[in-house]
């Protein structure tokens, strides 16, 4: 009985088993000489032997060069679960218990901007794809993998608008279960205040041309009949709060798992917690 070398792959804490190519391919000769025969038989031996074992399931990391390998392990039972663009992630359920595989990320996160200067002008931009709907709306755009709510307002308001800010409140989340790539989508709206600094210390604008087709500081005042019915809300709350003196703020807590370290928590806080 040939079986994949137990070097070749962990066993993690929900009792699966986890394979990656480019650490097999160390252990097991026939990947590196692209030996497919040789490959299936090790791989019916050893789910045989992770299914005897009580493994609840197998995992194969599969990177691009490695993909000739896919259909030996579709034949097999394996079904992909998620895919990136230098990977696919493969899966074979072996349990006879309850299916309680967790789905792939479904959900896109973008944020955007509220920005007041000291006059009470809001900086507000008009998209370039519109959808024949061209409101102006508040700069923002798609989080970066791992990328911190405020931190993606910050980035994504200067690089459409040559504006530097600073992470105030969170102000509204808006949810949708039909977006792009069949996903659902949640967009954050924070309150953001410019930073002034020596290269630009009028905040003059920097359009993104390839973004937008326009960009302006309008009068608070002036702005809600401009606005879409969402973030004319957002905008509402925003003066609603601002009034009030609440803000929607972050902290860092820790965090079960020590390796996580801390975790950002976002919670209302009123004048006198600030």
């Amino acid at each position: 009985m040939s079986l994949f070398a137990k070097e070749s792959y962990a066993i993690d804490h929900y009792n699966c088993a986890r394979l990656d190519f480019d650490t097999l391919v160390k252990y097991v000769p026939c990947v590196e000489s692209a030996n497919f025969d040789q490959f299936e038989c090790m791989l019916i031996e050893t789910s045989k032997k992770w299914k005897e074992d009580n493994l609840k399931a197998s995992w194969f990391k599969v990177p691009l060069k490695y993909s000739s390998f896919i259909p030996i392990l579709v034949k097999n039972g394996f079904v992909y679960h998620h895919a990136r663009t230098e990977f696919v992630m493969m899966l074979k359920w072996f349990s006879d218990g309850v299916y309680n595989i967790p789905n792939y990320a479904f959900t896109n996160i973008g944020v955007g901007g509220i920005v007041l200067d000291e006059n009470d002008h809001v900086l507000v931009v008009k998209e370039r794809h519109n959808f024949g709907k061209p409101f102006w709306k508040f700069p923002g755009g798609f989080a970066n993998p791992r990328e911190e709510f405020g931190d993606t307002a910050e980035r994504e308001v200067f690089e459409e608008t040559g504006i530097k800010t600073k992470f105030q409140s969170l102000i509204v989340l808006r949810h949708s279960d039909k977006s792009q790539f069949e996903c659902s989508d949640i967009y954050i709206l924070c309150s953001l205040k410019p930073v002034k600094d020596e290269n630009n210390p009028n905040l003059e604008t920097k359009m993104c041309a390839q973004e937008l087709t326009d960009i302006a500081w309008i009068p608070a005042k002036e702005l809600k009949p401009h606005l879409s019915p969402f973030n004319l809300f957002a905008f509402e709350k925003f003066l609603s709060y601002r009034e009030k003196k609440i803000i929607i703020g972050l902290d860092k807590v820790d965090s079960v798992f020590k390796q996580f370290g801390k975790q950002s928590v976002y919670s209302i806080k009123f004048e006198e917690q600030q």
